[in-house]
Parts: C-alpha cells; sequence; structure tokens
C-alpha cells in the first residue's frame, strides 16, 4: 500500500466493522445491522456499511455510520449517492465491473 503511495486505514481486522450484504441479510435489514454491531463493540471502533442501491442510502441515513461504500455504483447513481450524503459521512465507492 505504501509503495503505491497510499494510506493505510486500518491496520488489523479488529480496528474496523464492515457491514456488507450478506450480513445485512443475516440482520433482516441495515438498520438491524448497525444497532447489533453498534451493541457488539466498543465507541471507538468504526463502522463501515456497503450499500449498492439508493433506496439502501436512504436507510442507512436514518441511523448513520462512520463510513459508507458505495458498491458498483454508475455514475450518475453516485453523483446522486453523494449529494444524499451531504457529508454526513465519509465515502467510499468501488468501480462497477465490466
Amino acid at each position: 500500500m505504501r509503495c503505491g503511495g497510499g494510506k493505510n486505514h486500518r491496520f488489523g481486522l479488529d480496528d474496523a466493522v464492515l457491514i456488507k450484504d450478506n450480513h445485512i441479510a443475516v440482520a433482516g435489514s441495515i438498520t438491524a445491522a448497525v444497532q447489533s454491531v453498534r451493541a457488539s463493540v466498543g465507541h471507538l471502533v468504526a463502522i463501515e456499511v456497503e450499500v449498492d442501491t439508493l433506496d439502501q442510502l436512504r436507510e442507512l441515513l436514518q441511523s448513520p455510520v462512520d463510513v459508507v461504500m458505495l458498491d458498483n455504483m454508475p455514475p450518475i447513481m453516485l453523483r446522486e449517492a453523494v449529494a444524499l450524503i451531504d457529508g454526513r459521512m465519509t465515502i467510499e465507492a468501488s468501480a462497477m465491473s465490466r
């Protein structure tokens, strides 16, 4: 990472929690997954949630976390997502595969 000019945003698997689609499916909803994680980790542990639709993002905005991963969204959807977030969370985005 450092050789390529990047910076590590965590140093181990216990530095943060990433809630992915399979976790959301098991929990039943984004809200339930976030509540479960908040109840299970310390107050200094960052929480990131991966969303791939604007509806999921709207649900997440009801219980914001530290970071949102906008997963495989086309550019027009990314623009709308960033506008919806409006600075309330740090944003990460993954590229759409072709």
